[in-house]
């Protein structure tokens, strides 16, 4: 402090040298508070040899802030003064910078004093927290004081916000706190839905309207799932037919310790929850009957009821709505089949009328068709020219005819000659051509026989000579052994003919999925052939006929004489396409070495669609990748163009090699979307309409048979007791009890059905009755509940006979 008063008086001499006193204070800022004041002493001193009258006044934009002890005193030769400025910051709740120059003159000369009053603006929201975080039960209070302190000298208002809850609350939202004052207030979290529960973090906003600030404060809301049940998971409509039906839904205490709910069912008369009061650990799931008795006079409708559990210690109720569905079986899930019927020919007339559409918008019967006009165009021509060239030869004269035809046989006999000719040395050329090509058959032969001969010495297991030279003999089937198994068959099922009547439906499905198998591993070995031969001499080629498309011819020839040789030929698709546009593929396996000559017939209708030629074909074998094979091309007729080359045992393929591949329409999309359509309507129309879930299915049996029905999966005491069962009387089936197991005995020769109901008596006496049960006693060998399982295998057929009819005609286009 002393320095910055000696530096002001030598920065005070420096300036005003002509001065006859000197002033100083205190030049750094003056840093006040908002509605403060403070003071500061300023100094004068009388340097001159006489007394001197000196006044003190403040100017710049901090002048009115600034009071003086005194503006006007006199000093005495070498007297020094001091004078106490006041300064005074401005109530305004704003931050601001006042600048101040304080001038001292004596009358004749003036010193200046520059300052700065710096009005600083306090913290007006100054927040106290008791605690942070609340832990309440489901519609509990929970409740965090909060106090708020004005650490200003004026009146702020502040207004307070509340998220992260809607039913949190705050007991002053706005708020006036005069200076130096504080309030406590409340924030308030009452939570209505008792089935809330977790975590909730909340956030209190607080601001200031004068001063412009905020502050946000986080409060943490911790509910627990305490007494909280989860009814009827997973379900919201019910659908039921009219009769006594009933349905299984389920309640599961989330909650944190044992509770005791009260059930009810409100919203329709014909439905009861059953049982009325449950005990659950915490986690447990206990399932509940809602079982259904609407009668013909509930009109057909949905009908909502409120399912209701009240705790029983709290009170609080916790409720889950649910819709009864009330209607009678509609003529499509009366007729299913017929309906499938109707919605499978629709799709296969489709499916048709897209193709001909499909067909008469194709390039193909474009060409066709201008390929058909330029036909009867040319016939017409040809007619036009025969009829000109008739009557003209019948305006000639007999005498020209005659020298005409002269000259058309001499001109007749040249032609003969020539032809001849032609043909004579065409021939020639076609035998040194088929010598040539024999040689070198011969030739690749020979290069083959040496490569197979190379590769056998290369396999170093032993074999002995006779398998060496003659193939594997082939086991021959038994006939005696088919007679033993058949006779084994009959034998065990006479034995368990017992267990195999009560599922005869089952059964049949058994031996329907069998023959089907059977079925399709016949048609599937029409690709697969398979020869064996018992002898076949050495240097005596002779000729395998395969299919008619595809690997047409198979020439063998043995190196010597073989005994049992067998050759299997396979139709496939190739494990690695060589080509987009593969032709044929097929695998040749012999258990001998002998020379091929495979002749294969390649559709000329496959050659026009793709706009290939014989050049762009191509023949390879498959040894890990593709290896070409030479052919030459042996000959043709109106639909094959054939082909023939030496191959050895393995896979081979004959494809196109195309430039650029033509371009297919894309009917993936339409064939699989008519696919799905018919599996979904199939799924739709074959699943059986089932009741309720819980209930007692329908019970039938064999006439003069008896059925046996376990209770215990539809009866359950919630407290584990020992439960009795009855049944109702009936008149023709005689209904005998064995610990859970009710005993079905009709009389002799009854057939028909009679209904019951089934009861459940507990320790306690409490009685729960099943819904009516149709017992059914049949004549006929196929069960009623056999028949919508076989309406579903026909429709399985159905729909493999659509995918079939689609492939093929995908592949003849």
């Amino acid at each position: 402090m002393k320095r910055l008063a000696l530096l002001f008086i030598l920065l005070a001499s420096l300036l005003s040298a002509s001065a006859q006193f000197v002033a100083f204070g205190e030049t750094s800022d003056i840093t006040l508070d908002s509605c403060t004041s403070t003071t500061r002493n300023l100094t004068v001193q009388n340097t001159a040899g006489e007394p001197a009258t000196f006044d003190i006044f403040a100017e710049q934009a901090g002048a009115q802030n600034v009071l003086f002890s005194t503006t006007r005193f006199t000093l005495a030769a070498g007297q020094t003064g001091i004078i106490t400025a006041i300064y005074n910051a401005p109530c305004e709740p704003r931050a601001q910078n006042l600048p101040v120059d304080i001038i001292f003159s004596d009358g004749t000369s003036e010193l200046l004093l520059a300052q700065t009053i710096r009005v600083a603006l306090p913290d007006t929201i100054n927040i106290t927290l008791e605690k942070n975080s609340q832990v309440i039960p489901p519609c509990g209070t929970a409740t965090y004081p909060i106090t708020i302190q004005n650490n200003a000298n004026f009146t702020e208002l502040y207004t307070l916000l509340a998220e992260g809850h809607d039913e949190a609350h705050i007991s002053h939202p706005a708020l006036v706190l005069t200076g130096k004052s504080a309030q406590t207030v409340e924030v308030t979290a009452n939570p209505s839905d008792c089935t809330q529960s977790g975590s909730f973090p909340l956030t209190l906003t607080i601001e200031s309207e004068k001063s412009s600030q905020a502050k946000q404060l986080t409060l943490e809301l911790i509910i627990t799932p305490t007494d909280i049940p989860e009814l009827a998971p997973g379900i919201s409509t019910i659908r039921s037919d009219f009769g006594d039906t009933s349905a299984e839904l389920t309640i599961k205490n989330i909650g944190d310790r044992t509770t005791s709910y009260q059930l009810g069912l409100t919203g329709a008369d014909f439905a009861k929850i059953n049982p009325n009061v449950v005990t659950l650990k915490p986690g447990q799931t206990l399932p509940l009957q809602l079982r259904l008795t609407p009668t013909e006079e509930n009109p057909e409708d949905t009908y909502p009821v409120t399912l209701t559990a009240t705790v029983t210690d709290t009170g609080i109720a916790y409720t889950k709505e649910l819709f009864i569905k009330l209607k009678s079986p509609t003529l499509l899930e009366r007729n299913p089949v017929v309906f499938f019927s109707i919605i499978l020919a629709i799709l296969l007339g489709i499916a048709l009328l897209i193709w001909l559409a499909r067909y008469l918008r194709s390039p193909a019967f474009a060409q066709r068709r201008h390929a058909f006009s330029e036909w009867r165009a040319e016939r017409k021509a040809i007619r036009a020219r025969a009829k000109e060239e008739r009557q003209a030869i019948r305006a000639q004269k007999r005498a020209e005819k005659l020298l005409l035809k002269e000259e058309k046989r001499a001109k007749k006999e040249a032609e003969r000659a020539k032809r001849d000719a032609e043909r004579k040395a065409e021939e020639e050329k076609q035998e040194r051509e088929r010598k040539r090509k024999e040689e070198r058959l011969e030739n690749y032969r020979a290069k083959l026989q040496a490569q197979a001969e190379k590769a056998l010495a290369k396999q170093y297991h032993l074999v002995s000579r006779k398998e060496v030279k003659s193939g594997k003999k082939q086991p021959r089937t038994s006939r005696r052994g088919l007679l033993f198994a058949l006779l084994g068959i009959a034998v065990i099922v006479a034995l368990s003919w017992d267990f195999i009547l009560p599922n005869l439906g089952a059964a049949a499905i058994g031996i329907i999925l069998v023959a089907l198998i059977l079925i399709t591993r016949k048609i599937l070995r029409k690709n697969l052939i398979k020869r064996t031969y018992r002898l076949v001499p050495k240097d005596a080629p002779f000729l395998l006929r395969a299919w008619k498309s595809g690997l047409h011819l198979l020439r063998i020839t043995a190196e010597h004489p073989i005994k049992n040789l067998t050759i299997l030929i396979k139709r496939r698709t190739p494990p690695v396409k060589p080509s987009p546009t593969v032709l044929h593929t097929f695998t040749l396996q012999s258990n001998a070495n002998c020379a091929y000559e495979a002749t294969i017939a390649l559709p000329k209708r496959l050659l026009k669609k793709h706009n290939a030629t014989l050049d762009e074909v191509r023949l390879a074998k498959y040894t890990g990748t593709w290896k070409p094979v030479r052919f030459e091309k042996s000959g043709e007729d109106k639909h094959f163009v054939y082909i023939t080359a030496p191959i050895t045992t393995g896979t081979h393929t004959a494809y196109l090699k195309l430039k650029k591949q033509a371009e297919k329409p894309r009917r993936t999309l339409l064939y699989a979307g008519i696919a799905l359509l018919a599996l979904v309507t199939l799924i739709a129309l074959g699943s059986r309409t089932e009741n309720a879930s819980g209930a007692i299915p329908p019970q039938v049996w064999k006439q003069d048979t008896v059925a046996r029905l376990e209770l215990g999966p539809y009866f359950a005491d919630p407290d584990g007791g020992k439960l009795t069962f009855s049944a109702t009387p009936t008149q023709k089936i005689t209904i005998d009890f064995i610990g859970t197991t009710a005993v079905l005995t009709p009389e002799h020769g009854f057939s028909g059905e009679e209904r019951v109901k089934f009861i459940a008596t507990d320790e306690k006496g409490a009685r729960v009755e099943s819904n009516t049960v149709s017992l059914v006693v049949v004549k006929t060998w196929l069960p009623l509940h056999f028949r919508p399982a076989f309406s579903i295998v026909l429709g399985l057929l159905a729909i493999l006979a659509l995918l079939l009819t689609l492939k093929g005609i995908a592949q003849k286009k």
